[in-house]
This record gives C-alpha cells, structure tokens and sequence, in this order.
C-alpha cells in the first residue's frame, strides 16, 4: 500500500518544484558566457527528444534549423510571438523546409529532479502541437513532415545553452541556422516579429535547396 501512495506524491511534488521554482537557470559557468553573433559556425549537436527521438543537426544541414532557447516562463512570450511569424513564412515560402528545434533551459530544476521533469514537458509539448495544428488549420496551411519537422529538447545539464554562449534562458533566445552558420538572432530586446523574421526566410530562400532529403528520426534504443 505504502509503495502505491509514494508515486502519486512523488508526481505532485516534481510538479511543483518545476511549476513554482523562479525562472532561469541557477547554475554558473567558471566565465562569462558570449552569445553566438551571426555568421558563427554550429559544431555537429546530438539530441533526444522528450519523445526518445534522437537526431542530429547533421541530419538537417540541408534543412533551415530555428534554434529556439527558453525557459517556463519566457516559453509562452516567445511562442505568442514566434507561432503566428512561422505561419507567415510558410505562407510565403511553401517550398523552404524548417526544422524547429526547441531547448527547454531545466538547469533550474535540483539535479535529482531533473530526469523525472521529462514527462512534464511531453504533456506541455502535447498540448502547444495542439494549439500549432489548430493555429495552422484556421489559416489553412497544411503541417507536412516533409518540410516541417518540430522537436522539444530538455537541456538538463546546459550542455546546448553553452554552445551557443547562453548562461541561462530567462530571457528567450532564437537562432535561424543554414549550412551551420547564423543568419539572424532574435530575443526578447529584439523579438521575431513577422516584420523582422520573414526576411529572414525572404533572403534565404534564394539559396535554399529545394531537393533536400527528408532525415529520419532514430528512436530511443
């Protein structure tokens, strides 16, 4: 009986200490980090989803990849603003295939909670895939894996965070990336708005590779 009760409470307790601890990551680097400017080159990144999907950026270097870097609270900011952008690039440039990279910053969350969180942030994933559908369906453009891929990623120990000169994701931070190089940088001081995103894609387009193969996706062995 005893066994029964300890994982519910084990469940609502991680619950908590995820939901009700202060944004951003609490744990310092031995230096002061820079973040990556435009035109910086991207090493070869290994990943695993909070679905076990593993892949690697190698796998989409002919792909556009979105960087995108937050925590609980600057998530919902950054989606609010990021979500209706994307929509319009696709709108204007059907033939691009993006690939959206999504990095949860959990170095706030104490070390021996850090794995149990996972299932957390599926849920949470679920839910934003949801409301992505729906947002894409009202404005009538069609989400096909051959051109649009999207991955949630828990950074646990802030391994990705570094690599691109980020202490933590208190303030979100979004990286368009082709060839592995930079081509633009947003964050919170200057947003993806439409406005400023779309050229972005505008400008790539030109040398984009409209016969890219479609990678797959290695599942968790």
């Amino acid at each position: 009986m005893r066994a029964r009760k300890v994982i519910p409470f084990a469940a609502v307790l991680i619950a908590v200490l995820f939901l009700g601890f202060p944004a951003g990551g609490q744990e310092k680097g031995s230096k002061t980090l820079e973040r990556v400017k435009v035109g910086a080159s991207i090493p070869v990144l290994e990943f695993e989803d909070v679905y076990g999907k593993k892949f690697s950026n190698q796998d989409y270097q002919d792909w556009i990849i979105v960087y995108s870097f937050a925590d609980r609270l600057s998530n919902k900011p950054l989606q609010e603003i990021i979500g209706p952008a994307g929509i319009e690039v696709v709108k204007a440039h059907p033939e691009l295939r993006i690939v959206y990279v999504s990095i949860a910053d959990l170095l706030v969350v104490p070390t021996i909670f850090r794995e149990m969180v996972v299932p957390i942030l599926k849920k949470m994933n679920d839910k934003n895939n949801e409301s992505l559908k729906e947002a894409y369906k009202i404005w009538r453009v069609p989400l096909k894996e051959e051109r649009s891929r999207f991955f949630m990623v828990p950074d646990l120990t802030g391994t990705y965070l570094k690599v691109f000169g980020l202490e933590n994701a208190k303030d979100y931070h979004v990286f368009v990336v082709y060839k592995s190089k930079v081509r633009a940088v947003f964050d919170s001081e200057n947003p993806p708005y439409v406005d400023y995103y779309l050229p972005v894609f505008d400008s790539l387009s030109k040398s984009f590779e409209k016969k890219a193969p479609v990678p797959e996706t290695r599942s968790q062995e």
